[in-house]
């Protein structure tokens, strides 16, 4: 199969020189019993949470709130969703992206809003046209996740039978990632006239089908020129190549700098050799700050943290996670050993190679893995004040491990709020 190559984009660049994205993933926020916390907000299910976290988010210098999605509740190890809904644990609970950001854009002007969408079940028009409309009401700011799906309970969900096999998936993506971009193309933004005096409302000979003979479009698939931007989270081989061919910019999972920087290179190197520039894509790192006012009010409030977890019950959010039995496990059992039965269970290989960094790095009883989890779903955790927090990062964007950065938090508004100044000194605006 001959694969098409994205080797140019007409997406809006982040107009900052480090940009730093803001993830909202509730119940769980990233931080293990997050709805149990004080301080997190618990009102997700309404619009006025998303639109006061959209000004926040916008006023405090982020450039972009994405959301992650499943079209499925998370399953344990026997296959039902009681521990994953009863405890709020990672996968209970998703909302449709673009009906949450159509409420975000409506409260703010500049925030990218990062929607994710599967290319496995949906029509590529259904695709383009949701993403477009969102893309008009923003004025621009629309940011389309892609990913393939994991589970065949989605598929199931979605009335398939079982989820294609990874590769077809992947084959899949690439046709509905180009037939997108075409429906986009389509209806360009500039055929539409709305000439009062002339009476022309459309320049008509611009409007027409696809290729393959889908459309046009019902409304215009670019402001002023400018597509929805592409976002792409794949971390195993098949799918930082697809990343390769098609991202504007990829939310990539590292357990450390070193990680980071292994996968960065990777990727670039991939993106080279389909014929792409690699700085057209943009790496945001995922990591999860806890800031202060001084370093040592920011490890106090770490350690508040680490106080709230408890370790058993974190493992058996870790257990769930990974589809085992808690039961059939101690914590003092060895992390390795668990991971090596486990492996493949979370359907997320970039991930399960961040937790085997950790395990590596030293966690070695589930007891220990656990409880690093729970604190950030194993994404580097950089704590310390605003500046020790925001050379940290400047040094790991200069060792070539990133160019941005995906911020998770623990307290819902609060360790959004207290990052944004890393934000101001990162793009020289202290």
């Amino acid at each position: 199969m001959s694969l098409a190559v994205h080797t140019t984009s007409t997406a809006i660049p982040f107009a900052s020189s480090i940009p730093c994205a803001a993830m909202i993933f509730p119940p769980l926020f990233q931080f293990a019993g997050a709805w149990r916390q004080p301080g997190n907000r618990a009102d997700w299910l309404r619009a006025g949470f998303w639109s006061d976290m959209g000004q926040q988010l916008e006023t405090d210098g982020y450039d972009m709130l994405f959301i992650p999605d499943a079209l499925a509740m998370a399953r344990g190890h026997d296959g039902s969703t009681d521990a994953i809904i009863a405890t709020g644990a990672k996968g209970g609970i998703y909302l449709d992206p673009v009906t949450v950001m159509s409420t975000v854009a409506a409260a703010t002007n500049s925030l990218r809003l990062g929607c994710t969408i599967s290319t496995s079940f949906l029509p590529p028009y259904d695709i383009a046209r949701r993403m477009a409309t969102l893309h008009q009401l923003s004025n621009g700011r629309a940011a389309w996740n892609i990913v393939t799906s994991a589970y065949d309970y989605e598929a199931i969900n979605m009335g398939l039978p079982e989820l294609e096999p990874k590769d077809e998936r992947y084959r899949t993506a690439d046709r509905v990632t180009r037939e997108v971009l075409d429906v986009w193309a389509s209806f360009p933004h500039e055929a539409l006239l709305i000439d009062t005096a002339a009476g022309r409302f459309a320049d008509a000979d611009r409007i027409r089908p696809t290729a393959t003979g889908i459309g046009p479009l019902t409304l215009p698939g670019d402001v002023r020129g400018q597509r929805p931007m592409l976002l792409q989270a794949g971390a195993s081989p098949i799918g930082l190549d697809f990343a390769a061919r098609w991202a504007d910019a990829t939310f990539m999972v590292a357990a450390d700098t070193s990680q980071a920087r292994r996968i960065r290179t990777d990727l670039r190197s991939r993106a080279a050799r389909a014929g792409r520039s690699p700085d057209d894509i943009t790496t945001l790192m995922g990591v999860q700050p806890v800031v202060g006012t001084t370093d040592e009010e920011a490890q106090a409030k770490l350690q508040q943290q680490k106080d709230l977890i408890d370790p058993w019950t974190a493992w058996q959010d870790l257990a769930t996670l990974f589809r085992a039995d808690p039961n059939d496990w101690e914590l003092a059992d060895s992390a390795e050993d668990f991971l090596k039965r486990q492996r493949g269970a979370t359907g997320a290989a970039g991930f399960e190679n961040i937790v085997a960094q950790v395990v590596a790095d030293g966690a070695t009883t589930l007891g220990a893995l656990a409880v690093i989890g729970a604190l950030a779903q194993f994404k580097p955790i950089l704590v310390g004040s605003a500046e020790t927090v925001a050379q940290e990062m400047q040094a790991m964007v200069e060792q070539g491990a990133t160019d941005g950065f995906m911020i998770m938090a623990t307290v819902v508004p609060e360790s959004f709020t207290s990052f944004a100044p890393v934000i101001a000194r990162l793009n020289g605006r202290t």
